[in-house]
């Protein structure tokens, strides 16, 4: 009997081990994932062709710089109060990467740290909502930059008319990366919900 329990015990801490070992690579892919989203927003936000225009793609309008013959502004542009795409943009982003970056932590924390009650919960809600706020930041398209008219408010009638043929832009560079980095976070809501949790590195 005690050969047995013996046996039960070490066949209990090999699974343990191969447990925290895939949990501890997952863990690492799931951080640096965070990471790489991060930065690829990052340079969204700062770029200058987040949307190009059809006709001259040496034409750019980025969040917060717009470009002319391929050469980047240096002094930010200010949307007029009458066109609340470019705004709803801007906050949509930077709301994102906030999110991002709070998931980001926490993983990170309960990684290496100690586990916190229910923290997989805000950590799933953090990069959920960091994926639905990047897809956000596409509102942009239909600033009137690129449709050409002017929107008292966001409508029905603004958003029809943004994904018309009539639409002047196209997604460009910093608009590619906002929508790898708004896959990358779904990947990593969907990597944190699937994998195992390993014991924190200092505990195991």
């Amino acid at each position: 009997p005690v050969s047995t329990t013996n046996n039960k015990q070490h066949t209990n801490n090999i699974t343990m081990g191969a447990c925290n070992a895939a949990g501890n690579i997952f863990r690492l892919i799931i951080v640096v994932g965070t990471v790489i989203c991060l930065a690829m927003q990052s340079r969204a936000q700062t770029s200058c062709d987040f949307a190009v225009y059809k006709e001259d793609n040496t034409q750019g309008i980025g969040l917060w710089y717009l470009m002319v013959n391929d050469v980047c502004a240096t002094e930010m542009y200010d949307p007029e109060e009458a066109d609340p795409f470019i705004t709803a943009a801007r906050t949509s982003l930077s709301l994102a990467m906030l999110l991002g970056a709070i998931g980001g932590l926490l993983v990170t924390f309960e990684w290496c740290c100690c586990q916190v009650c229910c923290a997989g919960c805000v950590e799933m809600s953090c990069y959920m909502g960091a994926c639905f706020l990047s897809a956000g930041g596409f509102a942009m398209i239909g600033c009137e930059l690129c449709v050409g008219i002017g929107f008292d408010s966001v409508t029905a009638e603004g958003a029809q008319e943004a994904i018309q043929d009539g639409n002047m832009c196209d997604i460009g560079p910093g608009g590619t990366l906002n929508a790898v980095a708004t896959v990358g976070y779904l990947a990593v809501a969907i990597l944190l919900c699937c994998t195992p949790e390993p014991d924190p590195i200092m505990k195991q």
